[in-house]
């Protein structure tokens, strides 16, 4: 078992894992969040074979934004879904 990195101070997930086929990458999606309400912050992690590294990602909510789903259809092909919100009652999906 390997350790991935914990980017928030209070709460962190991961909510999905995907194999980038031909590799040994990995890639896992989830949120953290440095409070225990929240915002939550989008968190994408990568696998190179031998570490974990934290991916830059966006954030298009005020409030809240929350990766749910990762798919790899090859190295340099990867997607993510989740939704954000803006405000307290508007979410959106990206």
């Amino acid at each position: 078992m390997v350790s991935s990195p914990n980017v928030g101070t209070t709460i962190d997930y991961l909510a999905a894992v995907a194999h980038a086929p031909g590799t040994d990458q990995l890639w896992a999606g989830g949120s953290y969040s440095n409070s225990s309400n929240g915002p939550f912050q989008v968190l994408i992690e990568q696998w190179n074979g031998s570490s974990w590294s934290v991916v830059p990602s966006p954030n298009p909510g005020g409030m809240s934004n929350l990766l749910q789903g990762v798919a790899a259809v090859s190295a340099n092909d990867v997607w993510a879904v989740g939704i954000y919100y803006s405000s307290s009652t508007s979410p959106g999906r990206h």
